[in-house]
């Protein structure tokens, strides 16, 4: 399992029927850094997903981590899109935007995650209302340090 069972320095308090978590993260992270944004190809046709492609090899972040951002680039096509992430193949969170004219060039998608377990493998795939769009997409996250 990719999930973290455990989380380090996570305490959980019940307050008036409602539990409160706090926890506390490093410096905030983005993948690929250094390199250019991954691209994603949606499947042929409306709505289906292309292949997978890979934003985070595993053994690339070595503490657990979750993820709050996405930014894509380029997106190829006025179109609605959603992109899928997953920790290996296990689907963690969705994203939707929508391109409505060839002057955008990027779009910030929050997103929230499950922590995962360090060494986790991130991959995405992405999908349209068309089939076949293309965009390039970052991933910004927080890591969690072991004591």
């Amino acid at each position: 399992m990719t999930m973290q069972s455990q989380v380090p320095r996570f305490t959980q308090e019940k307050t008036d029927e409602h539990y409160a978590f706090h926890h506390q993260h490093s410096v905030q992270f983005c993948r690929p850094t250094g390199a250019a944004a991954v691209t994603i190809t949606g499947g042929a046709g409306a709505w289906n997903l292309g292949a997978y492609a890979e934003l985070v090899a595993v053994n690339n972040i070595t503490e657990p981590f979750d993820i709050h951002w996405g930014i894509l680039h380029n997106p190829s096509a006025n179109v609605q899109y959603e992109i899928v992430l997953y920790a290996a193949t296990t689907e963690i969170a969705r994203l939707r935007f929508q391109r409505v004219n060839a002057v955008l060039s990027s779009i910030l998608c929050p997103v929230m995650t499950p922590i995962l377990a360090a060494n986790t493998q991130i991959q995405a795939k992405i999908m349209d209302d068309t089939g076949g769009a293309t965009a390039d997409l970052v991933i910004l996250g927080h890591t969690y340090p072991n004591d």
